[in-house]
């Protein structure tokens, strides 16, 4: 079975390992190096360099659940500056959305009456099997 990490758990990894390169060794001077904001404010992030590439170690906060994060950044060698955007991505979840097929009623819309497992000539209903369950969100009335 394949495994796979969150957003958080890769977010904390890539943490760490900033962390871990940080204390190698490879530090950019303070004085006169590179000036980062941070979604328009300052920032006293230190940048790394390693075999010539810049790296800059993020934070993100690790919630219960998935987050979904985008990061934007804009680099001007020549003003030696770093604006960096992060911005998290807020989606609807299973649950929060209204079922689109029963209206939220959660009754099955091809019975006749809706809800009441017949068809309209009395027979089972085929689409919810004689449920009356909305088939779409299983008689929940949320997806």
């Amino acid at each position: 079975m394949k495994k796979t990490m969150t957003w958080g758990a890769r977010a904390a990894v890539f943490c760490l390992a900033a962390i871990l390169l940080f204390s190698l060794g490879a530090m950019w001077a303070k004085e006169g190096g590179l000036k980062i904001t941070v979604n328009n404010a300052p920032s006293e992030i230190t940048p790394l360099e390693s075999g010539g590439t810049l790296l800059v170690p993020l934070s993100f906060p690790i919630e219960e659940g998935k987050s979904t994060w985008t990061v934007t950044m804009e680099y001007d060698k020549a003003k030696g500056t770093l604006n960096i955007q992060k911005t998290l991505y807020k989606e609807k979840l299973r649950g929060d959305t209204k079922c689109q097929r029963c209206d939220g009623t959660g009754k099955c819309q091809a019975c006749y009456p809706a809800g009441s497992g017949k068809n309209a000539v009395g027979n089972p209903c085929y689409i919810c099997d004689g449920t009356g369950k909305c088939f779409y969100c299983n008689g929940e009335g949320k997806y």
